[in-house]
């Protein structure tokens, strides 16, 4: 787990029960986020398909150190002897390369969505520009990884095809915030973040590729 995050009670016999009835290696767990009070902007990302309930077994695409248990084989010299890359210690993304390096080595991996940490996100992380540049960083990272790491060279054109998307999201996501406008709730401010995030998402495709 992370630091500045909390684990309920039963989190350890949760991950232990899941992995075992799954002969898991790598089992992950949900985290629930607190915010400030005085947050406008961060809680709007909880929602959608990130607050829909995993069941236990659920396969895992990705990975990250925020709650999860690994098997020792995968750090074990005499197993895969996988490490974190202290390239990306001061970027992020060494979680994510870590285990996009072991589910490729046929390790399998689950949800436990029982297995619960909470989470208290600090005032600092929930403005505008700090969700923007997040967002940014995690989008250059993405190709960093796929490049440099793990050696999948997939050209201008793939990213280009990202920009693309992302260039309609930003537009789709701003039409619904402007029809959302009249709205007593926040509907119009979650679809303005998601307009924001997309753009984030080109400006950090746009250094990854660069």
């Amino acid at each position: 787990v992370d630091d500045d995050e909390e684990a309920e009670p039963d989190w350890l016999a949760s991950l232990l029960r899941v992995a075992q009835a799954f002969s898991a290696d790598v089992v992950r767990g949900t985290v629930r986020y607190r915010y400030p009070e005085a947050d406008k902007w961060a809680y709007l990302r909880d929602s959608g398909d990130k607050g829909r309930p995993r069941p236990d077994g659920q396969p895992l695409k990705t990975g990250a150190t925020n709650n999860v248990l690994v098997a020792s084989r995968l750090f074990d010299p005499a197993g895969l002897g996988l490490r974190f890359e202290p390239a990306l210690n001061f970027t992020g993304g060494e979680d994510k390369l870590f285990f996009m390096q072991a589910f490729r080595a046929g390790v399998s991996g689950v949800h436990a969505p029982a297995a619960i940490v909470h989470e208290t996100v600090p005032l600092s992380r929930c403005t505008l520009p700090m969700l923007y540049k997040d967002k940014a960083r995690l989008a250059a990272n993405a190709i960093l990884i796929e490049r440099d790491f793990m050696g999948k060279h997939y050209g201008a054109k793939r990213y280009l095809q990202l920009l693309l998307k992302e260039s309609g999201n930003a537009g789709k996501y701003l039409c619904k915030a402007l029809t959302h406008l009249p709205r007593q709730d926040d509907s119009a401010r979650r679809y303005c973040l998601r307009a924001i995030l997309a753009v984030a998402r080109i400006h950090g495709t746009l250094r990854g590729m660069l």
